[in-house]
């Protein structure tokens, strides 16, 4: 998990945490009762931002749906080619894509709600744990509880989960490495395929507005639709930054590089966001 020095503390607590309860691995010696309660407090306010971040981001994409539709009515109003038909129809299937898109994330904000709920330091009474892992075979899950048990401490609820859903059949992550914990903490794992293809459509929109063969005003909805989504994602990295539920900052040169990383997300999407806008004005000033 690291090299585990002193400089890197929180990075290997913010990961441990991550591994542990996202990714239900089992590590002996467990983990001492002060740093389980650190790596639970941290993930707590994980799902939190998460919460914030899907419903932030669904908001928004809710707000530039009902953006688009309104412009679609001015600006489909006198469409008459075949060309400008087809935009339509592409114009409507984004508007259907950002809809799943939005009631998804509403339905992940909720989830992540409950169960920033649901995660606290309330213990289970080894009376009852016993009862819970009595039929259990699974050697990494008895060799966990008798860590816990050694260290004569308390079994926290989250992690007896985690031992729990081990000792149903649930396996740990295929991929829980260090670069899996970033990814998972971005949301990302580098620039979106929809931010390429939003970056492509304003490239081909800027190249056919100076035909004479449509209007290009009927370009601008769906612009706008992914000027907006662009958005959403850029909210949702600031939130992450600022709310810093992994506590990264001030940590080691892993922290450092892990927030650098989001910086860098922010600045890829202030750049799409920024590109749509100059699409869009350049299309309206031409169309004037």
């Amino acid at each position: 998990m690291g090299t585990g020095t002193e400089d890197d503390g929180q990075f290997e607590l913010a990961y441990a945490s991550w591994r542990q309860l996202h990714g239900l691995f089992l590590e002996v010696p467990a983990p001492t009762q002060p740093d389980m309660d650190a790596r639970l407090a941290r993930y707590q306010r994980a799902h939190e931002t998460d919460a914030l971040r899907d419903f932030g981001a669904a908001t928004v994409v809710l707000a530039g749906i009902g953006k688009t539709l309104a412009d679609s009515t001015r600006f489909f109003g006198g469409a008459g080619s075949v060309l400008e038909a087809l935009i339509f129809l592409l114009t409507c299937v984004l508007l259907v894509a950002a809809g799943i898109f939005s009631l998804a994330r509403l339905r992940r904000a909720v989830e992540h709600r409950r169960l920033a709920q649901r995660i606290g330091t309330e213990s289970v009474p080894w009376s009852r744990a016993d009862s819970m892992f009595a039929d259990t075979r699974d050697p990494d899950v008895r060799a966990y509880l008798q860590s816990v048990r050694g260290q004569t401490r308390a079994l926290r609820r989250a992690e007896a989960a985690v031992a729990l859903e081990r000792a149903r059949g649930g396996g740990p992550l295929a991929d829980a490495s260090e670069q899996a914990f970033a990814a998972h903490v971005r949301g990302r794992d580098g620039v979106t395929r929809r931010e390429l293809a939003t970056a492509l459509l304003c490239l081909v929109s800027a190249l056919a507005a100076g035909t004479v063969q449509f209007d290009p005003d009927v370009l601008v909805p769906g612009l706008l639709l992914l000027g907006t989504w662009a958005f959403a994602d850029l909210l949702a990295t600031t939130l992450q930054l600022v709310r810093d539920p992994w506590t990264l900052s001030g940590g080691g040169n892993r922290c450092r590089r892990l927030r650098l990383a989001l910086a860098g997300d922010l600045v890829t999407e202030v750049a799409v966001i920024a590109v749509v806008i100059a699409t869009t004005a350049g299309i309206l000033t031409l169309s004037a």
